[in-house]
């Protein structure tokens, strides 16, 4: 989340309930799943980890969730979500359904199944809520909540609690946390591979490293050390390999007087030995924060465009894919469509959809500060691909 890169805070805000509707192919948003509109409450036919079988057949994405942060300390954070069948943006879906505020800060929200878990960090809480018709399931209360990933009947959540940075494990079966594990630094995204969690230690520049968690244990069996600041982003590959985006961080010198921005990079990481197979360097003087691993390819965002480089690649690309002032983005994993989000100070922000191959299709209105999302099925894919 840039904009907590800068002001250390992030905002959230309940877009307004609005539906936009333009003709095109694809999807747009940020994940996907049913087809009700803001008031509709038809049951959906959303497909995830637990109800697809394994079969390519059977991966039919058919929302995207597009998540609005919303205006810091207002309480105004909300999730869209795009019809993927219909062409049709849905907004402010949790409010239409609960009658509540979503809260303060919406970061990142998880699929798994028919169930939707939403980190709204300043409001410190994790959001369940049931994606047939977006109603509140549970409230697990978590101190700044950034990023959610399950493995079997557990959830784990990084908590950013000040001083004290923690993943919590949750019993999905309860919806209540059982475990903490003592992270240290600043932990953003996780992932699981090879029986362990991979945690990303690097928020706002903090640190270069990744604690890697053994699942049986839930204890920290060793720290890896990526070479560069600010490490993010984590996910895993068809291969089953760990990518890591380390951002970088802005260097101040003893007065705050900016200096620069550290080198950026993307490294993998063999789950088996935990040994770095891979890096690929970026930039020198941008930070970035946001990585997606869709279809054999590695994307990542800078505050001008959107790069992509095949898994196999040892050279960054020189271009961007697409030129595009962003906040964010995600990718349908199915059709390879990239979702750009775009924010609007502090007003409702758009996302842009392209083609994989960079062709602009069409763009929608959606809630304040849109930082990107989940369509739930990225795990799948991986799954699939073995």
């Amino acid at each position: 989340m840039k904009r907590i890169n800068l002001l250390m805070g992030a905002a959230i805000i309940m877009a307004s309930i609005f539906a936009s509707c333009e003709k095109d192919d694809d999807l747009v948003g940020i994940v996907d799943e049913d087809t009700t509109s803001v008031a509709d409450t038809t049951a959906d036919t959303t497909l995830t980890d637990t109800t697809i079988d394994d079969t390519v057949a059977e991966l039919k994405v058919k929302k995207v969730y597009i998540i609005n942060e919303g205006n810091f300390q207002s309480s105004d954070g909300s999730i869209s979500y795009y019809d993927v069948e219909n062409d049709t943006m849905y907004n402010g879906v949790y409010t239409a359904a609960n009658n509540v505020p979503l809260g303060d800060v919406v970061q990142s929200m998880h699929v798994k199944g028919d169930t939707g878990y939403i980190c709204v960090s300043n409001s410190g809480k994790v959001e369940v809520i049931n994606l047939t018709d977006h109603s509140s399931i549970a409230q697990i209360e978590v101190v700044s909540p950034r990023y959610f990933t399950t493995n079997g009947d557990y959830g784990y959540v990084t908590s950013q609690k000040w001083g004290a940075a923690h993943v919590k494990v949750i019993d999905l079966s309860a919806n209540v946390i059982i475990d903490s594990i003592v992270i240290g630094s600043s932990p953003e995204q996780l992932a699981v591979a090879n029986g362990k969690l991979y945690v990303a230690k690097g928020a706002w520049g903090s640190d270069s490293s990744v604690a890697v968690i053994d699942l049986g244990s839930h204890e920290v069996i060793t720290t890896i050390n990526t070479g560069f600041d600010g490490a993010t982003a984590v996910k895993v590959d068809s291969n089953g390999l760990v990518w890591v985006l380390a951002g970088g961080k802005t260097l101040y010198d003893e007065n705050w007087a900016v200096t620069g921005i550290s080198a950026s990079a993307i490294v993998s990481i063999d789950p088996s030995t935990d040994v770095i197979q891979s890096t690929v360097n970026l930039f020198d003087g941008k930070t970035l924060s946001k990585m997606e691993l869709v279809n054999g390819k590695v994307m990542y965002a800078e505050g001008s465009g959107i790069y992509s480089f095949g898994i196999d690649a040892t050279i960054a690309p020189s271009a961007p894919l697409i030129t595009e002032e962003n906040y964010g983005f995600t990718v349908n994993p199915e059709s390879g469509v990239i979702f750009v989000t775009k924010a609007n100070s502090n007003l409702n922000g758009t996302v842009v959809r392209y083609t994989s191959e960079g062709t602009k299709l069409n763009e929608f209105e959606v809630g304040v500060f849109p930082n990107g999302g989940t369509s739930g099925k990225k795990n799948l894919q991986h799954r699939l691909q073995h």
